[in-house]
């Protein structure tokens, strides 16, 4: 199977995926997931990183589509997932999938919720599209192989749109090497 075909099976068996095949113990978890990553968007929001990347964002203007979390602020689509994924991520607590070396919630969660926002869907789509977007980051993490690893702290664009509305990954995951960012270890 092809790079292409990998994508696009991925995209179809995530975005089948409904309220209703969730199991009690994954709507838990997926809850308490969003939890966790709104505690740690709140706390990290004046942190540096935080306030240059929502300072860029405004600056760039755009239709205000979605809410910069924590704030009334709205911006773009694009810069309000940008700005409250960075912004989740600048204290580096939130949450991770150990085995697959994945920061699920922080990948997943700013653009659901952009895009729920927008298209106005409700917390069972949200929360859908959450496991949707964590099982992709798992299975894409499960690629990372031990030589990557030992190379440092490897940073790979997923081109993926998570949509509320229908949960589907809409384009294949591309390793693009030119957007490739490696931290070394020391």
């Amino acid at each position: 199977m092809t790079g292409l075909g990998v994508g696009r099976a991925l995209a179809e068996s995530t975005g089948a995926l409904r309220w209703d095949d969730l199991p009690g113990d994954v709507r838990t978890r997926a809850r308490l997931c969003v939890l966790d990553w709104l505690g740690v968007l709140l706390a990290g929001r004046e942190l540096a990183a935080a306030r240059l990347v929502r300072d860029e964002a405004l600056a760039q203007g755009g239709t205000p589509a979605a809410t910069l979390l924590g704030s009334e602020l709205r911006t773009g689509l694009l810069q309000a997932a940008l700005v409250n994924g960075t912004t989740s991520h600048a204290l580096d607590y939130d949450d991770v999938q150990y085995e697959r070396c994945v920061h699920t919630s922080v990948a997943v969660l700013p653009a659901v919720l952009a895009v729920a926002e927008r298209d106005r869907r409700g917390g069972a789509d949200v929360l859908v599209a959450l496991v949707a977007g964590v099982e992709t980051a798992c299975r894409v993490g499960a690629l990372v192989t031990e030589a990557h690893r030992e190379r440092g702290h490897v940073v790979l664009p997923l081109r993926q749109r998570a949509r509320a509305g229908d949960h589907a990954v809409h384009q294949p995951v591309v390793q693009h090497p030119g957007h490739r960012q490696l931290h070394r270890r020391q």
